[in-house]
């Protein structure tokens, strides 16, 4: 049946293009991190409207979720520590694709071929001769198959069939009604800002060796030394697996015609340098195949760590009382080196290796007693790592001579804080009685000596304002801005970290008619597609709701984060 997407569709399955599923996310419970495992043959999974689900049904369901989040992040479930973060439970979500499923039967729909082929397409677009690429390079490493992906897709389509009759109503958005709501989502006010950072009053702090002493009592409990761990490991560096990568790159045939795919789907603004400027299209090009030669490196990285931490776990595991050296046994038998990293504690981590937090939480995990080696792969930045617990240093309070410049830094930065808040409120309060007298916001504010920034219009559907992200919260602007009305000024809104900001509403901006005319159709388009989905998931919530009594796996315990090596 693979024949049958081979005659609908142009394939890129490098750069994935997730145009239309939906049904995926919306049942994700921040409360419920986890990633699942498998279950075996005799699993209680459960019925569905008197259907017992067997194992096969489940595991077809399992592999049709991990492609589905491969669709959306670009990476299988269990090669991403964000799934955790996410909240995602592969099993839960398994079987909220189960219940999903039970209703297309019960709705009797069916997919034609030539739908499956078209939204195959539009999940991956591209050439007809990748298929064999997708199978080789995607499927088969992640131990999937192609039926397992024509399953899918045709699984999905019905799925979304699903949300189109029971959502239905929701696309029953008339021009008018989308007109009216972007209206109000674009309607734009004009606004002015001046930004008091505390960087401009540090210099205005005297220091005195008896302010400093008195700061330190008072504050002595912010001078201490955190509890440190140093570890030794085995590094497996992304740049050991260049050459590797570059064979895979060299094997792909039309390289070049993907990644120019990739940039334009992207869209031509998306690949910036490091000062927020568009790349021209030559060097963008050059920064997705780099991206992707990296990536390509760090799997073949996590596969020769995760070689090494299995013979390391059986090793571990045979052992009558574990212990950190079995690290540098294993390493050795290997031919492979063992650093030892400087102390560092949890919240930073190594300061002088490039890791990620990842690396910090292993190794604070550890303790010499039960558990003094993880024989687990820990993905870092740049490469893998192996660890085992070297030392542990508990901890303790700091001297005033130890800390005395970061004394002097916290006092200087406070009374600094204190100068430029009781300026700016003395600002807003000559501000708001200036407007009340007639006076302008740009007069009031040249004569108090404050810089005033003009912003673009800001509307609900602003989402970014350029060269003001870095400095400015603009969620936060945006609440306060559009609360106001026009000639009103703001108090001085906080903006951590280092200062607070005053806005001033000058006045509402027309709508751009031209504009309106052009975005109308997409507009009302999308408005419908939400509201559709917005009716599917509250009658689908409606569903599970009755289902999942009979569902063990919606109403197991929280799970922690997965420790078990593969």
């Amino acid at each position: 049946m693979f024949g049958t997407i081979r005659r609908h569709q142009k394939w890129l399955w490098w750069v994935v293009v997730v145009v239309t599923i939906s049904t995926f996310v919306i049942f994700f419970n921040p409360a419920e991190p986890g990633g699942g495992r498998g279950r075996g043959v005799g699993a209680q999974l459960g019925q569905i409207d008197g259907h017992q689900i067997t194992v096969r049904e489940f595991q077809d369901a399992l592999r049709e979720t991990r492609l589905l989040y491969f669709l959306n992040f670009r990476k299988f479930p269990e090669e991403d520590d964000q799934a955790h973060q996410r909240g995602f439970d592969i099993e839960r979500e398994a079987t909220l694709r189960l219940v999903r499923l039970a209703k297309v039967k019960e709705a009797r729909i069916q997919v034609a071929d030539v739908t499956v082929g078209e939204m195959a397409k539009r999940l991956l677009g591209g050439d007809p001769a990748r298929i064999t690429e997708f199978e080789n390079q995607v499927l088969k490493p992640a131990n999937l198959t192609a039926a397992d992906f024509e399953r899918f897709v045709r699984n999905d389509a019905a799925i979304q069939q699903l949300s189109a009759v029971y959502g239905a109503a929701g696309r029953m958005v008339t021009p008018a009604e989308a007109e009216e709501v972007y209206r109000r989502e674009h309607q734009a006010v004009a606004t002015q800002l001046t930004m008091f950072n505390v960087s401009n009053y540090l210099s205005r702090v005297a220091l005195t060796n008896e302010a400093l002493t008195q700061w330190y009592s008072n504050q002595m409990s912010r001078y201490f030394t955190p509890e440190q761990v140093n570890v030794s490991y085995v590094s497996f560096p992304r740049t050991n697996f260049m050459t590797e990568a570059d064979k895979q790159l060299e094997s792909i045939t039309n390289l070049t015609a993907l990644v120019q795919e990739s940039y334009y789907k992207a869209g031509t603004n998306a690949f910036k340098d490091t000062n927020g400027n568009v790349l021209p299209a030559e060097k963008a090009m050059a920064k997705i195949k780099d991206e992707e030669r990296d990536r390509r490196a760090m799997l073949f990285a996590r596969k020769k760590a995760n070689d090494f931490a299995g013979l390391l776990y059986d090793v571990v595991n045979s052992a009558k009382q574990p212990n950190a050296a079995l690290l540098d046994q294993v390493a050795k038998t290997n031919n492979l080196t063992v650093h030892v990293s400087t102390p560092f504690d949890g919240e930073n981590g190594p300061t002088n290796m490039n890791v990620g937090r990842n690396f910090a939480q292993a190794a604070f995990s550890l303790n010499a007693t039960n558990n003094p080696i993880l024989p687990q792969a820990i993905e870092g930045e740049d490469a893998y790592y192996v660890l085992a617990l070297k030392d542990a240093m508990p901890s303790r309070p700091q001297s005033f001579a130890e800390v005395k410049g970061k004394v002097e830094d916290d006092y200087r930065h406070a009374l600094a804080f204190g100068i430029m808040r009781s300026e700016a409120m003395d600002f807003q309060a000559r501000l708001t009685n200036g407007l009340i007298a007639g006076k302008t916001f740009d007069d009031i504010a040249t004569a108090s000596k404050v810089h005033v920034l003009n912003l673009p219009p800001i509307s609900r559907a602003t989402e970014s304002l350029t060269n003001l992200d870095d400095v400015v919260n603009v969620r936060q602007l945006k609440n306060f801005v559009l609360s106001m009305e026009p000639g009103k000024v703001s108090p001085l809104v906080p903006n951590p970290p280092e200062g607070a900001f005053i806005i001033y509403v000058k006045h509402r901006v027309p709508v751009d008619e031209a504009k309106l005319k052009e975005e109308l159709p997409k507009f009302t388009a999308e408005m419908r597609y939400m509201r559709q989905n917005d009716l599917f998931n509250q009658w689908f919530r409606k569903v599970v709701e009755k289902a999942a009594p009979n569902l063990p796996l919606l109403n197991k315990p929280q799970q922690q984060p997965r420790t078990d090596r593969g």
